[in-house]
């Protein structure tokens, strides 16, 4: 928000700069008309600072995160994102001399930008059911990468067990049979 410490620093610089220093009125060791002067123009100074500043319910944007793009009204998933790719998405609907091509431009703030990954998570340690699970960190991500190997790596022991011993079963069945 605004500074205003600074803008009575800016304001002192300037009035001094144009009117020079307040004169002491050696009667009353008090300032002369001019202070008076000079508090009436920093309240207007403050006000026009004020005025100028960005309300709490706005965010100022840097130009240079502001982005435009565009997107084909009928079909959405054609989309562009320079001009020159614009040029190229109408080119390719095939428009002709009697037909027209709707295209929405989408203007947008890029205010920040966050890494996120994406992993499944084993949720159910029987059926092996996952879901997605969105991690802020790759760390968190890897753990679950881990926990999950670790789950798989016991179900395929699990079932190489339960194999051997159904063919150790069947081949004594084979062997007491002849």
């Amino acid at each position: 928000m605004i500074d205003l410490n600074q803008e009575i620093e800016d304001f002192d610089a300037y009035f001094f700069k144009r009117h020079g220093e307040l004169p002491l009125d050696s009667t009353s060791e008090e300032y002369a008309n001019k202070s008076y002067l000079k508090h009436e123009m920093f309240k207007a100074w403050k006000a026009r600072a004020k005025a100028q500043a960005v309300p709490e319910t706005h965010v100022l944007v840097e130009k240079s995160k502001i982005s435009k793009w565009w997107q084909d009204a009928d079909e959405p998933e054609n989309f562009a994102s320079t001009e020159e790719q614009l040029i190229a998405l109408i080119a390719e609907s095939e428009i002709y001399t009697d037909d027209m091509l709707v295209v929405e431009k989408h203007v947008q703030a890029q205010l920040s930008t966050q890494k996120l990954y994406c992993v499944y998570q084993i949720t159910n340690k029987e059926t092996g059911l996952a879901e997605i699970k969105v991690c802020k960190s790759k760390s968190e991500a890897e753990e679950i990468l881990n926990n999950n190997a670790k789950w798989v790596a016991e179900k395929e022991a699990d079932q190489y067990e339960s194999m051997n011993a159904f063919f150790e079963e069947e081949e004594r069945k084979s062997g007491a049979e002849q």
